[in-house]
């Protein structure tokens, strides 16, 4: 005879709304209905990532807390000396949750429309184009961003 687990789960997930929010809420209905218990999204921004990883890193090993988490975890562990967890030893990767990528975008009214006159034109006029990326410490996007800029010379 099968059992089921008497007591909620919680996914922890690392941003107080937009799309990892609802996805993981989508996600822990589905869970909760396939499990037969309440699954709690469980909000813990902040330090890209860092507060609700290292949270889940430290709880009970008993399966009831996951992670709902976007790929900035795995860098995290590069920019600590003496990171608060370890990716192979404290996770258990279970399935992507989606996919994505970075784009790039400008202003309608900017002075180019391809990435190469985007470059020229940052040549140009050191110091007049800004960047900007999806919140604080977004280690992907910022790294993305220095990779292109070294690339290019600027």
């Amino acid at each position: 005879m099968e059992t089921k687990q008497a007591h909620t789960h919680r996914c922890s997930v690392h941003a107080w709304l937009g799309g990892t929010d609802l996805q993981a809420r989508r996600i822990a209905v589905a869970l909760a209905e396939a499990l037969g218990v309440p699954v709690i999204v469980d909000n813990k921004p902040g330090a890209g990532t860092l507060v609700g990883t290292r949270e889940v890193a430290k709880a009970a090993p008993d399966g009831s807390t996951l992670l709902y988490t976007v790929a900035a975890m795995t860098q995290m562990p590069h920019l600590y000396a003496t990171p608060p967890y370890d990716l192979f030893k404290d996770f258990t990767p279970i399935t992507p949750g989606s996919m994505g990528g970075t784009v790039l975008v400008a202003r309608q009214d900017a002075p180019f429309s391809t990435v190469r006159e985007m470059v020229d034109y940052a040549k140009r006029n050191p110091g007049k184009l800004n960047v900007a990326s999806y919140g604080s410490l977004t280690v992907a996007a910022h790294g993305a961003i220095r990779q292109f800029i070294g690339t290019h010379g600027q």
